[in-house]
């Protein structure tokens, strides 16, 4: 007979008597043994993915590994749970007999062979150094007598400058939390830390300085800049004796000589005394007037990591391409480390020297530091899911547990639970998880229904939520609600309760504008209709479908010129219909499509005047447009030019306004849907590109602006900017790569996402947000892959891929950088895609994300008969076309599109359109900078 076992979680854990470690490499094994001191480990056996340890009784093992206790000899569980069903000490040691076993959360079971333990000393292996021949010194060369000139040699980009004009902060000199100065900004006095102003007088006159030089560093008038310097000199008693110049060549003479140790492979000498890049200088930071670099000891610790001095920290000048070189030292000194299976040495480099906090708790994990990624992940990253998660695998679940409760993560508590095998408990989470998600009056029933659903495995009770959806009719969910109320009662076998549901929905279906959704419920019924437990209700199930689809296609043969495939749309899309009726029902079509057009006076159907207003243009200027994008709630449009220019359009109000002057070409641009947050790619060809992140205030005029330097060896672009100023993110494409970067003020990088597995260089992609909005807000990446999309979570990897058969591309000749898509988001999880293929064909996809699969709903072939110069979607459902002389618009059917009609327009060399909700209008944007603002069909 073979028996099911599960783990139920105990109110309260038994001490540990072994613990299991996963790693795969022998360094965490030798680490944890020296954490344990001189009570050294009874047994160590090899278990897949990691090391059982085995202590003596009354050890206290150190946080971080799994801790276990022994049910018997060689069975182990956890310590807050116990093996269900329950065993005999005879049946315990029965199934033990051959190999010692572990049971874990999750059904997981790992073996080891009791009789074959690990010696430690085994683990440790030395290999004989050959010595090399003796040679003496070489002679030392000569030396001047006298020195006649002493010279600095400028860089090539500073241009004989000051160098005041190109000095940067480096980092603190004691604090590894600190961040550069953009390159924009002047560089600061050099104040010792431990100066401060001596009255009320001189911190005013401190704080007018700094005004000061903002104001200069804004307006790019360098006198306002030097007198803000001398201001904050003479509030901290410093005068001539002390002149900035003195303390940045020190400190560029260190930091030159530091970077001289890394090329040179002293790596250990040069990590003690390596200052970090990035941090909170904009905190407290203070400029250091010493110039000699600091000692810390670079042994890898949590504190080491996570630690801060307090007091004012001290910044470190120096100019952008040493900061640069540094970076790429520090990021090859932990390679290094990585490739000797030193995570530890390679987590304290990119967490304290390179503020890459993501990279670092992921070292930590892999080297089965679970504990110490999760403080990182808590207290660095705010991450609170992977935080907990990591607390899960170091053996601390009750810790995780709070987490998710004090954080509102009450379906991740349930899967814990869950996991821990507490199924009561985990549903009482599911629950409260539920009542979170039905807060949200647009699509609250159908994320609550869903996660009860698929995730508390519960249809009973996300039936009452989906019917708490449908009772809100005719809201933008309600029919969703019913098609999932739907699957339900027809899986339980509940034909009462679905023929009444079937009837509320042929009233609503009833209505004009509803043939999309008529569609999908009626071919969801007529295959539910096959169920086994609905065989007295069939025909009539079958009948009702029919009957609401014919009636839907004669209002669509009355405003339609050509029956294309619509019939087939309708009927043949599902295998259920007989292949006779479908083709019946397409001969029916195109006679009535015949007869209605002998009755039209005119063959096609101009819309202007009817549409609800005139054609406007708007002449933005600034040159020739290499960058567009929009916000999908204001309508709010954003155009970067190839000088450099960055300007906005408010369609509703008809303001332009100009944002930047950079003086390079705008490669991307990406924008949250509120128009709150832009994001700039600037820069184009080999080498790094910046980042410019501007970020409107109060007032709608003031923009505060952050840069950053962006790495990569080819083609880049962003995706969609989601979320808003306080928990928003962006992805950036950087030919290798995609980094994910955001944050609460400022976008700092989240993680980066390798992405090996494709196949093509991706045109472009889009970022699910997740459901709570919390930050990390990023759900998945969908990424476009030749003529597929692929979803990626986390770490990189690729959990689906679908065929969509088409990927956005750019025309020959094309003045955007980046390939346009256009998006919209009809519901959580669910989205429209439309794009234009080389040959300026429209396509458009709609897709469903949900955590089981990636499901591509519709798809519409390419539009064949008209070249397209630009294309976006005007409202769900309705894709606008932009072609020489006229916009198309069309309605997206199951396989093809259908033509609402067309509007004249004027416009040259289009490059994109983007719909403006608010005042129903089509912004079409022109080479040249000019706008076109065209009424919707209404």
């Amino acid at each position: 007979m073979k028996v099911a076992f599960h783990l139920r979680r105990k109110p309260s854990a038994e001490p540990a008597s072994a613990v299991l470690l996963e790693a795969d490499r022998v360094e965490p094994l030798l680490a944890l043994a020296e954490r344990l001191g001189p009570r050294r480990p009874i047994a160590v056996y090899r278990v897949q993915g990691g090391f059982l340890i085995v202590l003596e009784p009354g050890t206290e093992p150190p946080p971080g590994p799994t801790r276990l206790r022994s049910v018997s000899a060689n069975l182990f569980v956890p310590v807050d749970a116990e093996l269900v069903p329950a065993l005999l000490d005879d049946e315990a040691r029965g199934i033990v007999r051959d190999r010692g076993l572990i049971f874990l959360p999750g059904g997981r079971v790992l073996g080891f062979e009791p009789d074959r333990p690990l010696s430690l000393a085994s683990l440790v292996t030395t290999r004989r150094v050959e010595g090399t021949g003796w040679r003496p010194f070489p002679d030392r060369p000569g030396r001047a007598e006298r020195v006649t000139e002493i010279f600095l040699e400028a860089s090539e980009d500073a241009g004989g400058l000051d160098p005041f004009d190109r000095a940067d902060a480096l980092g603190p000199a004691e604090e590894p939390g600190v961040e550069p100065l953009d390159e924009s900004e002047a560089a600061r006095p050099a104040v010792d830390p431990d100066i401060e102003p001596a009255s009320l007088a001189g911190k005013a006159a401190l704080g007018a300085g700094k005004g000061l030089m903002g104001l200069g560093d804004l307006l790019g008038i360098r006198a306002l800049t030097d007198l803000g310097t001398r201001w904050i000199e003479r509030s901290l008693g410093k005068g001539a004796d002390a002149p900035p110049g003195e303390a940045i060549g020190r400190q560029e003479g260190a930091l030159r000589e530091l970077l001289r140790q890394f090329r040179e492979g002293e790596v250990e000498r040069a990590l003690r005394h390596a200052l970090p890049l990035v941090g909170d200088a904009g905190r407290g930071g203070v400029s250091s007037g010493d110039g000699k670099l600091p000692e810390v000891d670079p042994t890898y610790s949590l504190q080491s990591l996570l630690g801060s001095v307090r007091g004012p920290s001290g910044l470190w000048f120096g100019s952008v391409d040493l900061q640069a070189e540094l970076a790429r030292e520090y990021r090859r000194a932990a390679e290094e480390a990585e490739r000797r299976g030193d995570d530890r040495r390679a987590a304290y480099i990119h967490g304290r020297l390179l503020h890459d906090f993501a990279t670092a708790a992921q070292l930590l994990t892999r080297a089965g530091l679970h504990r110490d990624a999760a403080f990182v992940y808590l207290n660095r990253l705010k991450d609170v899911v992977a935080a907990a998660r990591s607390f899960e695998a170091a053996g601390e679940a009750d810790r995780a547990l709070g987490l998710y409760r004090q954080h509102g993560r009450f379906a991740e508590a349930g899967d814990l639970l869950r996991r821990v095998g507490d199924e009561d408990a985990a549903l009482v989470e599911y629950g409260r998880a539920a009542d979170a998600l039905a807060g949200d009056p647009r699509h609250g029933a159908i994320s609550a229904g869903d996660l009860l659903r698929d995730r508390a495995r519960c249809p009973d009770l996300a039936l009452t939520r989906y019917a708490a959806g449908w009772a809100r009719r005719p809201s933008s969910d309600a029919v969703a609600c019913a098609l999932r109320m739907a699957s339900i009662l027809g899986d339980a076998g509940q034909a009462g309760p679905l023929v009444e549901l079937v009837g509320q929905a042929d009233a609503l279906l009833k209505r004009p504008g509803s043939e999309a959704q008529a569609v999908e419920f009626y071919n969801v019924l007529v295959r539910l209709a096959d169920r086994s437990g609905l065989a007295e209700v069939r025909d009539d199930l079958r009948d009702r479908a029919l009957i609401g689809l014919a009636a839907k296609l004669r209002e669509q043969v009355a405003t339609t010129r050509r029956p294309g495939t619509l019939a087939s749309g309708y009927f043949g899309r599902n295998s259920a219909w007989p292949a006779d009726l479908v083709v019946d029902a397409i001969q029916a079509t195109r006679t009535a499509v015949e007869r209605e057009a002998d009755r039209r006076s005119v063959s096609k159907m101009v819309l202007g005047p009817m549409a609800g207003g005139s054609t406007r243009r708007i002449a933005v200027g600034g040159g020739t447009v290499s960058a567009a994008c929009h916000a999908p709630s204001t309508g709010m449009v954003f155009l970067g030019f190839e000088g450099g220019r960055i300007g906005s359009f408010h369609p509703p109000s008809g303001v332009v306004d100009g944002l930047a002057e950079e003086g390079t070409t705008v490669a991307s641009l990406a924008v949250d849907p509120d128009g709150r947050t832009l994001v700039a790619l600037l820069g184009e060809g080999p080498g790094p590109r910046r980042l410019l992140h501007l970020e409107r205030g109060r007032l709608d005029a003031d923009w505060a602006r952050q840069y950053r330097t962006i790495d990569g060896p080819g083609d880049f672009w962003l995706t969609p900017v989601i979320g808003d100023g306080r928990t928003r993110g962006v992805g950036i494409w950087n030919g290798e790569e995609m980094v994910l970067m955001g944050g609460l003020g400022e976008l700092m990088p989240w993680t980066r996402l390798p992405m090996s597995f494709l196949k093509t260089d991706p045109a472009a992609a889009l970022l699910v947000p997740a459901l709570d909005g919390k930050p990390p807000a990023i759900r998945a990446v969908l990424v476009h892959d030749g003529p597929d999309i692929c979803q990626v979570e986390s770490m990189g990897k690729m959990v689906r891929r679908r065929h969509l058969g088409w990927r956005p591309t750019l025309a020959e000749g094309h003045t955007l950088r980046s390939a346009p898509l256009a998006w919209v988001q009809v519901e959580p999880g669910r989205f429209e895609l439309a794009g234009l293929d080389r040959e300026g064909m429209i396509h458009w996809s709609s897709l469903r994300v949900n955590d089981a699969e990636l499901i591509r709903d519709a798809f519409n072939d390419s539009r064949g008969n008209a070249t397209y110069q630009a294309a976006t979607i005007a409202r769900p459902g309705l894709v606008a076309g932009v072609a020489r002389g006229r916009v198309d618009w069309l309605r997206c059917g199951s396989q093809t599109f259908a033509d609402v009609g067309s509007t004249p327009l004027e416009a040259d060399s289009a490059l994109a359109c983007f719909p403006a909700p608010t005042i129903d209008e089509l912004v079409v944007v022109c080479r040249d900078g000019t706008l076109v603002c065209v009424p919707c069909p209404r």
